[in-house]
């Protein structure tokens, strides 16, 4: 099947093991909300009022505050009417209308919490981000069952601000009178604007989500270095309706996805065409229905181009109109251990890849059913793309079950020519 010229492999079976059996894909609970009976309710009726928001209140109308409070002088903000003050600040105002505040008490606790899940990230186990996640939102229940507070500004409170603007020529300070900051955490919320919190927070943030349903939510260029963090997959979501295209776009270099659930978004999940897309980990994630009127070609629940060490693992896709689109990107680009179901016209596809530390390992995928615009083409496909002599780029391992319609569909593409190094070690 292959040119034997130059292709570095042990051993090749390009068998596709159509079987029941073979491989299900099975969701996984990977979460529930506190347990004792008066914090539960009172955390999940927060939970289900503050779930159906959608923040109409875009950055844009934030941040034009400073650009008002620049032509005042003190003096002339210090003469404002409080209707004045109010009118000037009043997306600050529509932004934070009724949104949650927990005590110092609960924010103290979620923050030493949050500080043993941060030791491990890299490592924790489902089990163990489970049980520091549910202390999480324990103690903004018990902050809860002791009295709901919502964030609200007083015309002295507007005024100190707008002051604040004027002298600081930032509005960074913002970060912390706007969100749940601890310890350098930032502690987001259903109902929060998040990309105001990453506009106004500092590079290398961690973002913890709490449990619940962020509507109309879009990051644009994740600041370098920020976390962002779930209360778990299944928990923590990310739903963009079907009316908003992308939940990450644009640069996100050194930045971490993890426990969240990203679905219902139009073009993708993840989207970096910017080649500022290095040293990106997306781990333990959840990617479902998105993209269902687009081609899997250029549209997917991750899609990033000119992009560089990239790690991808332990996730899961269902109903997208493909999983993992890579182009023009360089090694290492690491796909480890994901599941797919339905995962559109292809599974994994690297165009012009090259370079070392290329390893597409131990990911299992089921087809059932098309999405997409077009059906399944191949589960994955590395066209024009290269290991190196030393380090061929790895198909290894990986598991499928099912096929489409397509006359043209098989396990993997290698074209147009076999001659890079490669190592392809059981498909089945």
């Amino acid at each position: 099947m292959f040119k034997n010229d130059n292709i570095y492999y042990t051993q090749i079976f390009l068998i596709c093991i159509m079987s029941a059996g073979l491989y299900a894909c099975q969701k996984n609970n990977l979460g529930s909300f506190p347990d004792s009976g008066e914090n539960k309710k009172v955390y999940t009726d927060f939970v289900a009022h503050n779930s159906v928001k959608v923040n109409a209140v875009s950055t844009e109308e934030v941040l034009g505050i400073q650009e008002i409070v620049k032509k005042l002088s003190k003096k002339e903000i210090e003469n404002l009417t409080e209707e004045e003050v109010l009118s000037i600040g009043q997306p600050i105002l529509d932004l934070r209308e009724n949104t949650v505040k927990v005590d110092q008490s609960a924010l103290g606790e979620m923050n030493r919490y949050f500080e043993e899940m941060k030791k491990e990230l890299d490592t924790i186990s489902q089990e163990e981000h489970e049980i520091l996640s549910k202390k999480i939102e324990e103690a903004i229940a018990e902050s809860f069952v002791r009295e709901i507070q919502y964030r609200s500004f007083t015309a002295t409170e507007m005024r100190n601000i707008l002051f604040k603007i004027h002298d600081l020529n930032t509005m960074s300070f913002l970060c912390e009178d706007l969100f749940h900051v601890s310890g350098g955490n930032t502690f987001l919320f259903p109902g929060d604007n998040l990309n105001l919190a990453n506009t106004l927070c500092p590079a290398g943030s961690y973002f913890y989500m709490t449990g619940g349903i962020y509507t109309g939510q879009q990051v644009i260029s994740s600041k370098n270095g920020n976390y962002w963090v779930g209360a778990g997959a299944w928990q923590a979501i990310l739903d963009g309706q079907q009316t908003m295209n992308r939940a990450f776009v644009g640069a996100m270099n050194n930045n971490n996805f993890r426990w969240f659930e990203i679905k219902n978004y139009t073009d993708h999940g993840i989207y970096s065409g910017s080649g500022s897309a290095n040293n990106v980990t997306i781990a333990n994630m959840i990617f479902s229905n998105i993209g269902s009127t687009r081609n899997g070609q250029e549209f997917g629940a991750i899609m990033l181009l000119y992009a560089t060490n990239v790690l991808i693992e332990n996730s899961y896709f269902e109903n997208v109109t493909s999983s993992i689109r890579f182009r023009f990107s360089n090694g290492p680009l690491q796909i480890i251990n994901n599941e797919a179901l339905n995962s559109g016209r292809n599974f994994f596809q690297c165009g012009d890849c090259n370079g070392g530390g290329i390893k597409i390992n131990h990911n299992s995928m089921e087809y059932v059913s098309s999405y997409g615009t077009v059906p399944l083409e191949d589960w994955i496909n590395i066209f024009d793309s290269a290991g190196l002599s030393n380090d061929p780029l790895q198909v290894n391992y990986n598991r499928l079950k099912g096929h489409a319609s397509s006359p043209t569909s098989i396990c993997i593409c290698k074209l147009p020519y076999f001659s890079d190094h490669l190592k392809v070690e059981s498909f089945g």
